[in-house]
């Protein structure tokens, strides 16, 4: 049997422990809480003042949420502060799964208990083994309730410019994307529009007015320059006299 655990500077603490069977594992969490609901006074005072990591499991989907708090008793009593998990300024999955479901289709573990200064590697080690869905980053490193050393933040500061920089490559190759697909489409309506004027039919336009003549290249445009339906037009070439009808200005010949 193996264990997993992280060594404090104090003399208290607790470690989970890993089964190893057939070359899998398996963590098992030093406290479980098998229905938050009705557990949640017993989650808060077994834990105040205890640093570690806990997970929350969806009784009902599976899904998990990894966190990790210097003072798990004060940070998991937010959780349960129904005003502050339903405000606006909230924006954390697992707030939204616990008012969907209800804290009685959720369980909560406490994974481990360790010193703060291993926090952030600890919760890492189970963001990387559980990969739980309800966590909207993938790197540790929450600030809620907990004060970094400048070590960590130091991390952290790498860690978030990191994620900018991928974020800013994603938004650039996303709109250079854009562009090569307009530009693309551009192209494409160019080309079409040059084999149409190849293959096209150039019309000679007479003002029986002033007797100017206009070439256009093609019946649409022609069309677009008299002001009348592309059909009007094709009409007209079947039977000539029908534009002088309707427009007196105009005579439509075929150029030849």
């Amino acid at each position: 049997m193996g264990f997993n655990y992280c060594l404090p500077s104090t003399s208290r603490f607790s470690f989970g422990v890993r089964n190893v069977h057939n070359g899998s594992s398996s963590v098992i969490p030093v406290k479980i809480y098998a229905n938050a609901d009705i557990l949640k006074q017993k989650i808060i005072q077994d834990n105040k003042g205890k640093a570690g990591i806990y997970r929350w499991v969806n009784l009902i989907s599976g899904k998990t949420y990894i966190g990790s708090s210097v003072n798990l008793g004060r940070r998991l009593s937010f959780y349960f502060n129904y005003n502050y998990i339903q405000s606006s300024k909230s924006n954390m999955l697992i707030h939204r799964a616990l008012l969907k479901y209800g804290y009685s289709q959720f369980k909560l573990e406490i994974l481990e208990y360790c010193n703060k200064d291993d926090l952030l590697t600890r919760e890492q080690y189970y963001l990387d083994y559980f990969k739980p869905e309800y966590n909207i980053y993938e790197t540790a490193g929450s600030p809620l309730g907990y004060k970094h050393t400048e070590e960590t933040m130091v991390k952290l500061r790498e860690i978030a410019k990191k994620r900018n920089e991928s974020e800013e490559e994603r938004t650039r190759v996303s709109k250079l994307h854009e562009y090569r697909l307009e530009e693309s489409k551009r192209k494409a309506r160019e080309r079409i529009l040059e084999i149409n004027r190849v293959k096209a039919r150039p019309l000679e336009v007479t003002n029986i007015l002033t007797n100017e003549k206009i070439i256009y290249p093609t019946l649409k445009e022609a069309a677009i320059g008299l002001g009348v339906h592309l059909n009007t037009v094709k009409r007209a070439l079947k039977a000539k006299s029908l534009i002088k009808k309707i427009y007196s200005v105009a005579d439509v010949k075929v150029k030849s």
